[in-house]
């Protein structure tokens, strides 16, 4: 995916975490798996979306969370650096 296509990717999904859509409940992973981004395959989300894999905890809520399940504000957080570091 080039930079100008996670751009704004990460664009929509701010969006959709600062208005809370239901799809950003569970995090991450399943909010761009469910928009057709892959981040569980062969090549992961290091490769797919590296500006926001940069911002993983170094010590994540849970093996499947990087933060707990519901909390938006370090997620919001974390995409407006992603934003940032794509030019945006």
């Amino acid at each position: 995916m080039e930079k100008k296509e996670r751009l704004e990717l990460y664009k929509q999904a701010l969006k959709d975490f600062e208005n809370g859509a239901t799809d950003t409940d569970r995090g991450f992973c399943y909010y761009f798996y469910n928009h057709d981004v892959d981040v569980y395959s062969i090549y992961g989300f290091k490769v797919i979306l590296p500006e926001l894999y940069t911002q993983k905890p170094d010590t994540p809520s849970s093996l499947s969370h990087w933060w707990k399940t519901g909390n938006r504000e370090p997620r919001i957080k974390a995409l407006k650096k992603a934003i940032k570091l794509c030019g945006g």
